[in-house]
C-alpha cells in the first residue's frame, strides 16, 4: 500500500483468508463466541484481532468477507456491542484507514497507466 502496488498480490490475500478461516474456526468452536479459554467474555485477544478485522473489512480486499466467514462476522457483531463507543474507538479509525488504502490503490493504479 505505501508504495506503488495498485492490487493485493494473489498470494498475500490467500494468506490473509487463510487468516480468516483461522478466526472462523476459533470463534467457531467457543461456546460463547469470543477467542480465548472458552470464550466465555472478550479478552485483550478479541480487541487486538477486531481492530485488525475492522481495518480489513474497511479495505474491501476480501469482498467475500462476511459470507465466506459468517461466525467471524458474528464475532465482529458480539465484540463491537460489548465494546463502549465501539464506532469512536474502533470503527472510525478503520474506516479513515479503509478509505486511505482504497485511495491509494486508485492513485497508484492510475501512475501505473501512466508510465
Amino acid at each position: 500500500m505505501f508504495g506503488k502496488e495498485s492490487s493485493i498480490p494473489e498470494d498475500k490475500l490467500s494468506s490473509l483468508r487463510q487468516a480468516l478461516q483461522w478466526l472462523e474456526d476459533k470463534v467457531s468452536s467457543s461456546e460463547r463466541g469470543f477467542c480465548c479459554p472458552g470464550g466465555l467474555s472478550m479478552t485483550a485477544a478479541d480487541l487486538s484481532l477486531l481492530s485488525s478485522y475492522e481495518s480489513v473489512r474497511e479495505c474491501g480486499v476480501v469482498p467475500e468477507m462476511e459470507s465466506a466467514f459468517p461466525a467471524a462476522a458474528r464475532w465482529r457483531g458480539r465484540c463491537a456491542r460489548a465494546v463502549p463507543n465501539f464506532d469512536k474507538v474502533c470503527a472510525a479509525g478503520a474506516k479513515e484507514y479503509g478509505d486511505y488504502f482504497k485511495m491509494m490503490m486508485i492513485k497508484n493504479a492510475k501512475e501505473r497507466e501512466k508510465n
